[in-house]
């Protein structure tokens, strides 16, 4: 059987951010993230390891104290622990999804 998910038919997963959980089972979790031009997400840890693909725009991740800047087709595995922060540097908005390994 295939479900299919539509990012318009899904709500935020926390207030003040638009964080979409596409999928999730008991091995990985995929979120769709948005930010806006100037947009932030504020430094914080997960307790899994993170794949991040860039679906548009450009962006700065901030992993502990280095400085990452990524773009539309970028991947990178962000191991769990590590404080990371994004903001979009980009007038349009910034998309990318959120791998999560939860196992």
């Amino acid at each position: 059987m295939i479900k299919v998910k539509n990012i318009r038919d899904l709500s935020p997963i926390r207030e003040g951010l638009n964080a979409l959980k596409m999928f999730s089972d008991d091995r990985l979790e995929v979120i769709h993230l948005t930010l806006l031009n100037g947009e932030i997400i504020e430094k914080h840890k997960n307790d899994v390891d993170v794949v991040f693909y860039v679906l548009e725009g450009k962006a700065v991740l901030i992993v502990d104290e280095e400085r990452y800047i990524v773009e539309k087709g970028s991947c990178l595995e962000v191991k769990k622990d590590l404080n990371r922060s994004w903001q979009n540097l980009g007038l349009s908005p910034l998309c990318l999804m959120a791998i999560k390994k939860m196992k």
